[in-house]
């Protein structure tokens, strides 16, 4: 039996749905019924993960455990209650979301929580496997409101290449991960294959779109106090400015070679605008 912590998001979900497509039944904590009843080919279990019962339940008779929390405050606690949970119900193999660059040291708050979290599953006596994605593909439609509207998407990435990797080619690797052997104790670094700026990004989509898409590079300061004014919390806008310093210093231009010899064919942003373009029109 294979267990699911966050299989109801962008990642989860395809994790459950490429399971599923392999034949096997997933058990997945779902927070509601609404929730379950969206999910096919899967044994639903009602509750969240904090909810001890609920956890117990869905580990009972499980040989593994995929692993997917949201970055916030209290995670690596949380976290660390589940491995905990996981290790007292037999579970033999979590496989971990964590993140590109996790580092105690980092001077990103949420690579610090991952590489806690990944130190306290080394430490567990778990086998285990880290998923490391960089920069989702996905995370371009948080701005397809913008794009929609006036045809514009803000960074401060600079003239920079990235290469976003597709969700559900991390979601590919968790489920080979979890379906055969040879991945224990092993951490992957996972990012796309095609190095690409984001005015690039922007012509490639006004191209899928029949019209013109900018690409508007902001201040770091500028791009922080905006994400704080849209309701972001200032821990995570400053992140996501230090994130971007990141990108625009060349951090994440360069492909790691890892993903297509787990996977084989690797999703182009050609792939995703085909897949989630209606999400701009």
């Amino acid at each position: 039996m294979i267990a699911i912590i966050g299989g109801t998001g962008t990642l989860g979900s395809e994790v459950v749905k490429q399971l599923v497509a392999t034949g096997i039944k997933p058990r997945v904590l779902v927070r509601s019924s609404e929730k379950a009843l969206k999910l096919t080919g899967v044994e639903p279990v009602l509750g969240d993960s904090s909810d001890r019962a609920a956890v117990d339940k869905l580990l009972a008779g499980a040989s593994k455990l995929f692993l997917l929390l949201p970055s916030l405050p209290g995670s690596v606690e949380s976290a660390a209650t589940l491995i905990s949970a996981a290790k007292r119900a037999g579970v033999k193999h979590v496989v971990r979301l964590s993140v590109l660059g996790a580092d105690l040291n980092s001077q990103v708050q949420l690579a610090r929580w991952h590489a806690e979290t990944e130190r306290n599953l080394k430490a567990s006596g778990l086998a285990w496997t880290m998923l490391q994605p960089g920069s989702f593909a996905q995370n371009l439609l948080r701005s397809a409101a913008t794009i929609r509207k006036d045809g514009v998407f803000y960074g401060a990435s600079g003239d920079a290449k990235v290469c976003a990797i597709d969700a559900r080619d991390i979601a590919a690797v968790a489920v080979k991960c979890l379906t055969t052997e040879g991945h224990q104790g092993k951490s992957y670094p996972l990012t796309g294959q095609e190095p690409l700026s984001q005015a690039e990004v922007a012509a490639k989509l006004g191209a899928a779109l029949g019209k013109k898409v900018t690409y508007v590079d902001l201040p770091l300061d500028t791009f922080r106090q905006a994400l704080v004014s849209a309701g972001v919390p200032g821990w995570l806008a400053a992140d996501f400015a230090t994130m971007n310093a990141w990108f625009a210093a060349g951090g994440a231009a360069k492909p790691d070679p890892r993903l297509p010899t787990l996977i084989g064919k690797v999703r182009t942003f050609d792939d995703f605008l085909a897949a989630y373009v209606a999400a701009f029109k």
